[in-house]
């Protein structure tokens, strides 16, 4: 069997693996085609009988995009969150779209790290009252970081609708 992509030729395939299924006994051919860059690509496959006969498939229509980038969300806590001080403030995370593993996830209130952890959470004790802007940022084991969205919290030193 061979494949083609467009006119050019991606390679040959001699040994096929053979399935019974509904409709009898088929022989799948397959060939990886890797590191292709975004575009269209149209597939052929030419197959070739031992009298020297041949036949060409369908083509078959592929579309490679690049992989959306790296992202990293403040879960917990909402953003516009009141609390009441001293607090203690669960802050999670969710990382997506990273090609390797989560290496660590720093945490920060404004400029000021609060954690840098392997785990996506942490909990951030004894919080004064004050305006917060939280933000994270994930790293993977390549290198790759990305930063989350800010999340604006609030901790004072009265309870929300209390007496002042």
């Amino acid at each position: 069997m061979q494949f083609f992509q467009g006119t050019k030729g991606l390679g040959v395939v001699t040994k096929g693996t053979t399935v019974t299924n509904q409709g009898g006994v088929e022989t799948l051919y397959f060939l990886t085609a890797s590191n292709l860059p975004p575009a269209n690509y149209t597939f052929t496959a030419v197959a070739t009988d031992n009298g020297g006969l041949s036949s060409t498939s369908a083509p078959v229509m592929v579309t490679v995009v690049l992989p959306p980038p790296p992202q990293v969300t403040i879960l917990n806590p909402d953003n516009g969150a009141k609390y009441v001080a001293p607090a203690n403030i669960y802050i999670a995370t969710v990382e997506r779209f990273f090609a390797k593993p989560i290496a660590q996830v720093e945490f920060l209130s404004g400029k000021t790290i609060l954690s840098v952890s392997n785990t996506p959470s942490f909990y951030w004790k004894n919080v004064q009252a004050d305006a917060y802007t939280l933000t994270a940022i994930a790293t993977d084991t390549g290198g790759i970081s990305a930063t989350s969205p800010p999340v604006s919290i609030t901790v004072t030193t009265n309870r929300p609708g209390g007496p002042h």
